[in-house]
C-alpha cells in the first residue's frame, strides 16, 4: 500500500471509527442501554441506505437481507420486551 494510503487508513481510523466511538461513549450517560444498542444494531443497516441515496450504489442482495434480518430482530427484541422507554 502506498504512504497515501497509510495516511487516509490512519484519518478513518482515528476520525471515522474513533472520533464516531468516543460521542457514543459519551452519548451513552444520556440514554438507556436498550435504546444505546438499537442504535448500536440499526446505525450498519442505515450505511449502505445512504450510499444508495448519496452516490447511487445499488447494495446487493444479500445486503437488503442482512438489512431486513436485523431489523426484524431489533424490532422484535423491542416489541416482546417492551424495555425501550
Amino acid at each position: 500500500m502506498s504512504t497515501s494510503g497509510w495516511l487516509c487508513l490512519a484519518y478513518l481510523g482515528s476520525c471515522q471509527i474513533g472520533l464516531s466511538y468516543l460521542f457514543y461513549s459519551k452519548g451513552l450517560r444520556y440514554i438507556s442501554s436498550l435504546k444505546a444498542a438499537t442504535i448500536a444494531l440499526v446505525e450498519p443497516v442505515l450505511n449502505p441506505i445512504w450510499v444508495f441515496m448519496l452516490l447511487g450504489e445499488v447494495p446487493t442482495r444479500y445486503a437488503v437481507l442482512g438489512a431486513i434480518a436485523v431489523l426484524l430482530g431489533v424490532s422484535l427484541d423491542l416489541i416482546l420486551n417492551k424495555e425501550g422507554s
